[in-house]
């Protein structure tokens, strides 16, 4: 049977020459741009795999623009050779493919690195007509000893779900600098203050998509047109194809360990946030407020779905929510999804994949003339009151302890 993705959209070129053990369940893409080590994050992965059956296979995408400083390429081939090395002492049911791609300048990025080898993964269990699952993680990650069995559990026991993250923490202590340490907890704070505000005000999309910890089934992957190769927020479009059909979900028994440190490589991010935050600014995120303004539109749906009179339903919300739906010209839009949709959770569906989470975005930054960004601490704390309102913290590590909690559905 003609696969279209692979003949079409794929990455044209075979990257590894081993025909794919046929047992094989899970592969492995790890992008590396200039990383000074893979042996912390290959060890944990020979480890995880040694206390489960799974069969899996780890592809290393090492790459640079063709235009690379000489001493990033001179680098490149050492970490291969590191990881040449590290192999001679790995047992062979442990297969790790490295591959140095140059990517064109204005496609290098780590869009293109992930497109690069999960082409190259559902290839190979496409060669052996299978469906297996694609894990992404990074060169700075660690994983728990339970990662394989956990994510082969999960997709076993959900099979409707088509991707999904893995539960992730920050690495702090271990001799950190405590302004390094502070700078990832904050950030960390202000990832799941984001998600746990969305999901308080009932909005179906709030998960978070981090690059480090998607997962994904073979073929959905292709049925879903791949990777994009975008050079920074890859993770965040590629999941939410997957969130906005309700076909995503979430891995809350494991773990990945991303590490906590600065960079300038992307206009956003962890590594631009932490960096920003040891340059003295404070972390900071959305005001509760923008948020507390959106759920009354979320609470008023039942009643745009019965009326005829869109402009007042809109006229009817919170000033900053009824500017935003005026500027972006929204009432054409709802009166038309309102008139094609009988039942209410087909409305309640075409309604969120219109207002969907590219469009929350805009909403927020919209109305930061009203509502400015304020600290992390305050906003997190205030939150976790009012959905704890029992809960006691005493420092900001008590905090996102809580918010982990919290994401994983522990109750507090």
């Amino acid at each position: 049977m003609r696969d279209i993705y692979l003949e079409n959209q794929a990455s044209k070129k075979n990257l590894i020459d081993d025909a794919p053990d046929p047992g094989l369940e899970m592969v492995v893409i790890i992008p590396c741009f200039d990383e000074p080590d893979l042996t912390e994050c290959l060890q944990s992965l020979i480890l995880s795999q040694k206390s489960g059956e799974i069969k899996i296979e780890v592809i290393i995408i090492v790459n640079y623009p063709e235009n690379a400083d000489p001493a990033i390429i001179q680098r490149s081939k050492q970490l291969i050779k590191q990881v040449e090395e590290l192999k001679k002492q790995v047992k062979s049911g442990f297969p790790i493919f490295t591959h140095m791609s140059v990517f064109p300048k204005k496609k290098a990025g780590v869009g293109m690195a992930r497109k690069t080898g999960m082409d190259e993964a559902t290839r190979r269990f496409a060669a052996l007509d299978r469906e297996g699952i694609i894990v992404n993680l990074d060169a700075d990650c660690t994983v728990a000893p339970d990662y394989f069995n956990e994510i082969g559990r999960y997709y076993e026991d959900n099979p409707a779900i088509w991707a999904a993250g893995v539960q992730f923490e920050h690495r702090t202590g271990q001799g950190m600098e405590r302004a390094l340490e502070e700078a990832i907890i904050e950030y960390e704070l202000h990832l799941r203050y984001f998600i746990a505000a969305q999901r308080l005000i009932g909005l179906p999309f709030a998960y978070q998509t981090v690059g480090s910890c998607m997962t994904v089934r073979s073929t959905a992957y292709r049925k879903m047109g791949g990777m994009n190769m975008r050079q920074a927020g890859e993770d965040f479009y590629f999941l939410h194809k997957f969130i906005d059909i309700n076909r995503f979900g979430e891995i809350n028994t494991t773990t990945v360990y991303p590490a906590a440190r600065p960079s300038h490589r992307v206009p956003f991010g962890t590594g631009r946030a932490v960096a920003a935050r040891m340059e003295g600014e404070r972390q900071k995120t959305y005001s509760w407020l923008s948020f507390q303004s959106l759920e009354a539109m979320v609470k008023a749906l039942p009643e745009l779905h019965k009326t005829t009179m869109v402009m007042e339903w809109i006229y009817a919300l919170p000033e900053v929510v009824r500017e935003y739906l005026l500027e972006i010209d929204a009432a054409t839009k709802l009166d038309e999804i309102r008139r094609e949709t009988n039942r209410y959770e087909t409305f309640y569906a075409r309604y969120f994949q219109w207002f969907n989470a590219f469009r929350l975005m805009k909403y927020l930054h919209a109305v930061r003339r009203y509502f400015p960004d304020q600290p992390v601490v305050s906003e997190a704390g205030q939150l976790i009151k009012m959905m704890k309102p029992d809960y006691g913290y005493n420092s900001v590590e008590d905090l996102l302890r809580a918010y982990r909690d919290l994401a994983r559905d522990v109750k507090l």
